[in-house]
């Protein structure tokens, strides 16, 4: 609706309808918002009546008169219909389970025993306030588009009940219908709303503690659930343990007695006659083999001393002999032979050769005995 079709216009401190006075400047009204001069439009039969600037246009004429109206028709009637509250609270436990509650009640009909308008509470201007025995509500007209956030946060401090009025959006015909403007500033739900309300505030905060107890004890329960689990964990993974040391501790003695068995089964092995037989095997061919080594030290000294330090040493007993021997003197092998020298440095080291060497052990697994001892060779 265009803001140059004002809906009421002032004179004396009085608030009146364009059919309700002479046309033209002969209303003798002025703008509610600026105070300059209004023109009375009342005699078209197109348009409803209504009054428009004289020269300059401002922009709060029409919002300024209908929030009037509706303070007066408010503050006369002692009376209004208050909008129902709903809010549902909700919190959840440790666990994410959600504990929700709805608060709310029912629209109602508020008979004032008082109403006062424009009062200047802490710095901030309430439209009305009305009374009814202890309480009060705070009433905010909102008549223009855009909304006065400062100052309905202003009302919100006080910490008193603040109820919107929003009659931004009434067309002419029913702000100029007084039977219907009544109807909707007293008695409308649709233009009303809670934007502090101190019952509901009340109801919420009694309904959160309450909540935040079921919470609380939820949280209790749940901790000691979570404790009796975790005990339980603990238990089962000290009997796993003690499960676990007592089988560590069978296959310990399983191994200490397996042990103990190879031990004497090894200690009864080495006592058996053939155990016996074959560690006295053993010791000969040892003794044999170092007697055998002897008698190749033998040789090379005789090659050395006897021959010059030429020979030809015997593939099957590994002894020297003489040179171009067709036949082994201590073996009567008939070779093969090979050739072999020995330097004088040579004989002081044939000890520790032999003790190294696999020629005592060969001679004696191929030649067990001999033909004759290299002592007795002429």
């Amino acid at each position: 609706m265009s803001s140059n079709m004002i809906p009421f216009g002032e004179r004396d401190g009085l608030l009146f309808q364009a059919d309700e006075v002479a046309n033209g400047l002969k209303c003798q009204c002025v703008c509610p918002e600026c105070h300059r001069a209004l023109v009375a439009a009342n005699e078209g039969t197109k348009v409803l009546p209504y009054f428009r600037h004289q020269q300059r246009v401002c922009e709060g004429g029409h919002a300024a008169g209908v929030r009037r109206k509706a303070i007066e028709l408010i503050v006369a009637e002692l009376q209004l219909q208050l909008p129902p509250f709903s809010q549902t609270i909700s919190a959840k436990t440790m666990s994410g389970f959600i504990i929700g509650k709805t608060v709310s009640f029912e629209s109602s009909l508020l008979q004032a025993e008082r109403a006062d308008a424009g009062v200047k509470l802490s710095g901030v201007t309430a439209d009305v306030v009305l009374s009814a025995g202890e309480h009060q509500l705070l009433v905010h007209v909102r008549a223009a588009k855009r909304q006065d956030r400062q100052k309905e946060s202003a009302l919100l401090a006080l910490g008193v009940s603040v109820l919107e009025l929003d009659l931004s959006h009434l067309g002419l015909d029913t702000i100029l219908n007084k039977d219907a403007f009544r109807e909707v500033v007293l008695f409308d739900l649709k233009v009303r709303r809670w934007l502090h309300t101190v019952r509901g505030a009340v109801m919420v905060e009694r309904t959160r503690q309450a909540i935040q107890a079921e919470i609380d004890q939820r949280n209790e329960l749940e901790m000691q659930q979570k404790l009796k689990e975790l005990e339980q964990r603990q238990l089962e993974r000290e009997q796993m343990d003690a499960e676990l040391e007592m089988a560590r501790a069978r296959n310990e003695a399983l191994r200490v007695a397996s042990q103990a068995a190879r031990v004497a089964a090894f200690e009864a092995e080495q006592k058996s006659p053939e155990a016996l037989a074959e560690r006295a095997r053993r010791e000969s061919l040892k003794q044999e083999s170092s007697r055998r080594a002897e008698a190749i030290v033998a040789t090379i000294r005789r090659a050395i001393e006897s021959w010059g330090g030429a020979g030809a040493e015997c593939q099957r007993c590994y002894l020297i002999n003489e040179a171009d021997t067709e036949a082994c003197g201590y073996c009567a092998s008939t070779g093969p032979f090979k050739a072999v020298s020995f330097t004088q440095d040579y004989l002081g080291s044939a000890q520790a050769r032999m003790r190294s060497s696999p020629k005592p052990d060969t001679s004696v697994a191929q030649v067990p005995c001999l033909n004759q001892e290299p002592g007795a060779a002429g």
